[in-house]
């Protein structure tokens, strides 16, 4: 009969200095649900009063909103920190802070649900690429047809129309041809007298 041996196996430290701490010119891809999935961004009236609260952290913050999408039930933001010393964590905890505060008033209850949805872009990821999938969401869930028909989505940084435009190369797609296109030459037909 054996003796069972246990193997421990010893789990270095990370130091602290190493781990991500949103601080500096990074970019999110944010998702703030509404609290009870509730859908309160269903009219445009509730929408107003969260886009200015939004104006000021980002002013308040140092950060600028590539893009912003309210859809019924959650906010869907593209954030980008302006400067070195601009924290993510301080600039949501104020934005949601603050507009709990103003809906309480009208909703009775805390807007936003306690967890979200946070992604930090890698340097490879386009910022217009991830305006579009943001932008499209309307789409994909059944709102509108076309994503330029939505009213409540857009960008503080650029121009609306240059992430809703289809892109301006196309991309790779298994099956496709590379290379310059080969114009195909058409046969005359005959005519029968």
């Amino acid at each position: 009969m054996g003796i069972p041996t246990i193997v421990q196996l010893k789990i270095p430290a990370q130091p602290s200095g190493e781990r991500f701490n949103y601080t500096g010119k990074h970019r999110y891809v944010l998702t703030l649900p509404v609290a009870g999935n509730r859908p309160v961004f269903a009219a445009p009236a509730a929408t107003g009063p969260i886009l200015d609260l939004l104006r000021e952290a980002c002013w308040a913050y140092h950060f600028d909103v590539y893009a912003y999408c309210f859809l019924p039930a959650r906010l869907v933001l593209i954030v980008r920190g302006r400067e070195d010393l601009s924290q993510l964590k301080d600039f949501l905890r104020s934005f949601r802070q603050r507009s709990n505060d103003r809906m309480n008033k009208e909703l009775g209850r805390p807007l936003w649900s306690k967890k979200y949805l946070e992604r930090v872009l890698r340097k490879t990821e386009l910022s217009v690429d991830a305006a579009r999938q943001v932008f499209t969401l309307p789409v994909t869930e059944g709102l509108v047809s076309s994503s330029a028909d939505y009213p409540l989505q857009g960008s503080f940084v650029e121009e609306f129309r240059r992430f809703v435009a289809p892109p301006a190369r196309d991309r790779f797609r298994p099956g496709q041809r590379h290379g310059p296109v080969k114009p195909r030459r058409h046969r005359e037909r005959k005519t029968r007298p």
